[in-house]
C-alpha cells in the first residue's frame, strides 16, 4: 500500500478540475465544480485559497432582483396620489432585505488582487450603498407625512359620509311625516329600500292607522341608517388601524435599513481606494 500523497502544494487548473470528473454525471459534477472553483491567489511565493467565491454572483442576483420588483413597484408613476406613496414606500421597505443582502454578498470578499473591472463594480456597489442608506432615512419623514395626510382624507371621507346619512334620514322622515296614504308610503319605503319591512308589517297588522305605519316606517329609516353608519365607522377604524400599523413598519425599517446600508458603505471602503491588480 503506497503512502498518501499530498496535493496541496500542487497548482490545480480550471481545466484539469473538469477533466477529473468521469461516469454518467461527469457533466453535472463539472458544473458544481465550476461554479464552487476556489480561487487561488498566489502571493510570496504560496497559494492562498479565497473561499465562497460563488457568494458575490448570489449576491448579484438578490440585488438585480431587488432592482426588478423596485420596477413593478413604483410603475407607472402616480406621485401625487398619497396613498400611492405610502404603499410604494411600505413595499420598498420590505424589499430592503434583499437589496442589503445583495450588496452584503458583493461586498462580503476582499481578494488580495482584483481587475479593474470587478473593483469599480465594487466600489460603484459601496457608493450605491451610502446612496440608498440616505434614500431610507429620508423616507421617515416622507412616510409620517403621508401617514398624516391618510389620516386626515381618511377622517374628512368618514365626515362627509356621516353627514350625507344623516341628512338623508331627516329628508326620509318630513317625506314620511308627508305622506296622506299607505300606497304612497309603500312607495317611499321602496326608495329607500324597506319594502319588504313595511310590507310584512303590513300583512300582520293589516288594519293599522296611517300614523302608525309611519311612525314604523320613521324608525325603521333611522335604525337602517344607523346600521349603515355602524358598518362605515368600522370601516373607518379599521382602516386607520392598518395605515397606523404600517406606518410604524415603514419607519422602523426605513431606520434600521438606512443605517445599515451607512455602515455597509463605511465598512467597504477598501473598494474606494487604489488598489494595483
Amino acid at each position: 500500500m503506497t503512502d498518501h500523497e499530498d496535493y496541496s502544494d500542487e497548482p490545480r487548473s480550471r481545466s484539469s478540475k473538469l477533466k477529473r470528473n468521469s461516469g454518467s454525471m461527469a457533466w453535472f459534477n463539472n458544473i458544481l465544480d465550476y461554479f464552487n472553483e476556489e480561487i487561488l491567489v498566489k502571493k510570496d511565493s504560496e497559494e492562498k485559497f479565497i473561499p465562497y467565491s460563488i457568494l458575490p454572483l448570489v449576491g448579484w442576483g438578490l440585488f438585480l432582483y431587488s432592482i426588478l420588483q423596485l420596477y413593478f413597484l413604483i410603475w407607472p408613476l402616480n406621485v401625487t396620489n398619497t396613498q400611492w406613496e405610502f404603499e410604494v414606500m411600505v413595499n420598498i421597505s420590505d424589499i430592503a432585505v434583499y437589496t442589503f443582502s445583495g450588496i452584503g454578498l458583493i461586498l462580503f470578499n476582499k481578494p488580495p488582487t482584483m481587475t479593474f473591472i470587478n473593483l469599480k463594480s465594487k466600489a460603484l456597489i459601496s457608493w450605491l450603498s451610502l446612496v440608498l442608506g440616505v434614500i431610507y432615512l429620508m423616507i421617515i419623514p416622507l412616510g409620517i407625512r403621508d401617514t398624516d395626510r391618510l389620516f386626515k382624507s381618511k377622517t374628512e371621507e368618514y365626515t362627509n359620509k356621516r353627514a350625507i346619512i344623516s341628512d338623508n334620514i331627516v329628508k326620509g322622515e318630513t317625506v314620511i311625516m308627508e305622506a296622506e296614504s299607505k300606497d304612497v308610503l309603500l312607495q317611499i319605503s321602496a326608495s329607500a329600500n324597506l319594502l319588504k319591512n313595511l310590507q310584512d308589517r303590513m300583512k300582520i297588522k293589516p288594519d293599522e292607522s296611517i300614523e302608525s305605519v309611519k311612525l314604523f316606517l320613521k324608525n325603521e329609516l333611522i335604525k337602517n341608517g344607523d346600521n349603515v353608519l355602524t358598518q362605515w365607522e368600522n370601516n373607518f377604524l379599521s382602516e386607520k388601524n392598518n395605515i397606523l400599523k404600517f406606518s410604524i413598519k415603514l419607519n422602523i425599517c426605513a431606520l434600521l435599513f438606512g443605517i445599515l446600508f451607512i455602515w455597509m458603505w463605511k465598512v467597504s471602503a477598501w473598494t474606494r481606494l487604489k488598489h494595483s491588480s
